[in-house]
């Protein structure tokens, strides 16, 4: 149903307007009759159902008066209430001075679950009942997990001519990765600008074979880099076991801190790729409960180049090949929140 309490965006007279949208709403009782809330921009939405009977909603609406200027109140919950429950007096007294609250509201619900209802019994409260905050907050913590890179090399110039690099993989393997997070949680707690600094090991050593124009040989690339992300975080609203699923998307730089490399071709030996600096973009996807987060992130840097000057020499200063390769990772982390929750209902 439509209805709006920002005062900016108020139409003149009560606007009636209602449609079917999925919602993800909170259960705040749970018995022969429900109550469940939805936050939406704008206001907050109450959906009360009983035994046998379709599902009421109350929600917060404010509208301008004729003459464009004052504001009037278009909430009437208490006759919806007693009309909906005028079966049960119990119900029809606690909604006659029953607030819009979550608590008041629950308060008309248990009286029919436990003075109207065939179980005669209260309904179940999953979790405490404060409304979410209404500022922005803050949550801070530590992150640890594992990431698997992958940046393999492949011919970019000269492909007719076989290479011992062309193909091969100087990651493909898994890391440790840790570090810190902050996220700057907006008022509804559906929307997060999220940050985090990490620290992971990069790259591999291993041999290779020859091929018809090189001899064989090995490598060492090797390093630790430092990471830095910004993007943001869309949730979910809170189930009733206070888990919240998201999604992310943002950006970030690869800073190299150190590295070893070299390239070897028999018994000839040079410097190899330089470190793993660049930029690079993610999507994320996790669930949230409590102080801990699980996410799994795929990231993807640009694509860089490298020329085989010692391959070049090894063949008689004939055929320098020019490789390309994008460096691409997955990890999952979990993170643990450090500060306190500023929301009531989010458990330490």
């Amino acid at each position: 149903m439509y209805a709006e309490t920002r005062t900016n965006q108020l139409t003149r007279g009560m606007r009636i307007s209602q449609k079917y949208t999925p919602l993800f709403a909170e259960v705040l009782v749970e018995g022969p009759a429900s109550l469940l809330r939805v936050e939406r921009m704008g206001a907050t939405h109450y959906f009360v159902r009983r035994e046998t009977a379709s599902y009421l909603e109350l929600t917060e609406r404010l509208y301008l008066g004729k003459n464009g200027v004052s504001v009037m109140n278009g909430n009437n919950y208490v006759g919806q209430l007693q009309l909906y429950f005028g079966d049960c007096a119990a119900a029809v007294q606690a909604a006659e001075h029953a607030p819009f609250t979550a608590e008041g509201l629950v308060r008309v619900v248990q009286a029919y679950n436990q003075q109207c209802s065939a179980s005669h019994s209260l309904g179940s409260t999953p979790y405490s009942l404060t409304k979410p905050g209404t500022k922005m907050a803050w949550n801070v913590g530590v992150l640890g997990g594992i990431q698997f890179n992958s940046f393999a090399l492949s011919n970019y110039d000269i492909t007719s001519i076989a290479s011992s690099l062309n193909g091969l993989n100087l990651d493909h393997r898994l890391h440790p990765v840790g570090g810190l997070y902050v996220d700057a949680l907006h008022a509804g707690r559906v929307l997060a600008l999220h940050s985090e600094a990490t620290l992971n090991r990069f790259g591999s050593q291993q041999e290779f074979a020859a091929s018809p124009t090189t001899s064989a040989g090995s490598y060492e690339w090797l390093g630790t880099q430092a990471q830095l992300r910004v993007g943001l975080r869309f949730f979910s609203a809170l189930s009733q076991r206070k888990r919240q699923f998201f999604g992310g998307i943002g950006a970030g730089h690869s800073f190299t801190l150190s590295y070893k490399s070299s390239l070897k071709y028999g018994t000839a030996s040079d410097s190899f790729l330089n470190g793993n600096d660049g930029f690079l973009c993610y999507l994320e996807a996790g669930v949230r409960q409590q102080r801990l987060t699980l996410t799994l992130t795929g990231q993807a840097a640009g694509t860089g180049y490298y020329e085989d000057t010692l391959g070049w020499q090894v063949r008689g200063n004939t055929h320098l090949l020019q490789y390309a390769g994008a460096m691409w990772s997955v990890s999952a982390t979990l993170g643990y929140r450090l500060n306190t929750n500023t929301d009531a209902r989010d458990s330490k």
